[in-house]
């Protein structure tokens, strides 16, 4: 499949948003266009309200994004703030920390080197350069045909034979998943130690969180 020079416009709406290609009709579509499709929403087995699915219990059964948040058993003390929220990651030392703690960290802020704003380092260059997620998200040649789902999305990884996975398929692979060496749990692989061992990537961004927090405290020091 030939790809786009320039970003697609939505084929429904004709914005110019980020978009994504549907599989079953090979049109691009945004976010808002996805979400006033009534094909895509199912009755909330919590609230009973139909909705954009956001999750599924154990059982499969759907969840809206409303109900999710609500529900106390993903909630816990901010290490940071000490409110009770709904836990975005942990530190090393396994505490909780919630979303506006986890993104308001200038730990995990630098200034992007496309768009030039100080942001939440997304990616990096091959030079260690920082990007952002919007420079990153809207840039068309990160996009490909993936050679799983056939969709033209942001690719996460490649087979042995080098061909491209996009971040759905990725992490659905049980190839691309072992036992972390830091918390034992079998998860996909996000980095390898120098020895080669699987580091999951709750683990990695736990340990890089603290590495670039004691970088900042020492050169605030």
């Amino acid at each position: 499949m030939t790809l786009p020079l320039t970003w697609p416009f939505c084929e429904y709406c004709g914005s110019k948003k980020k978009v994504h290609q549907d599989k079953k009709s090979k049109k691009y579509r945004c976010a808002l266009c996805y979400q006033n499709d009534p094909n895509n929403k199912k009755e909330c087995s919590s609230c009973k309200k139909i909705k954009i699915v956001t999750t599924r219990t154990d059982a499969g059964e759907p969840i809206c994004n409303a109900c999710y948040q609500k529900d106390t058993t993903h909630h816990e003390a901010c290490s940071g703030c000490a409110r009770v929220r709904r836990v975005s990651t942990r530190n090393a030392a396994g505490e909780p920390i919630c979303n506006a703690c986890y993104q308001g960290d200038p730990a995990l802020w630098e200034l992007c080197s496309h768009c030039s704003q100080v942001k939440r380092v997304s990616t990096r260059t091959a030079a260690g350069q920082a990007i952002c997620r919007n420079c990153y998200s809207q840039d068309p040649t990160h996009y490909k045909e993936c050679s799983r789902c056939k969709r033209v999305r942001i690719i996460d990884g490649r087979t042995k034979s080098g061909q491209v996975i996009c971040h759905a398929c990725y992490q659905k692979d049980p190839n691309h998943h072992e036992a972390c060496s830091k918390c034992t749990k079998v998860k996909r692989v996000s980095a390898r130690t120098e020895a080669g061992e699987a580091i999951c990537q709750n683990c990695y961004y736990k340990e890089w969180y603290q590495r670039k927090k004691k970088s900042l405290q020492t050169t605030t020091l």
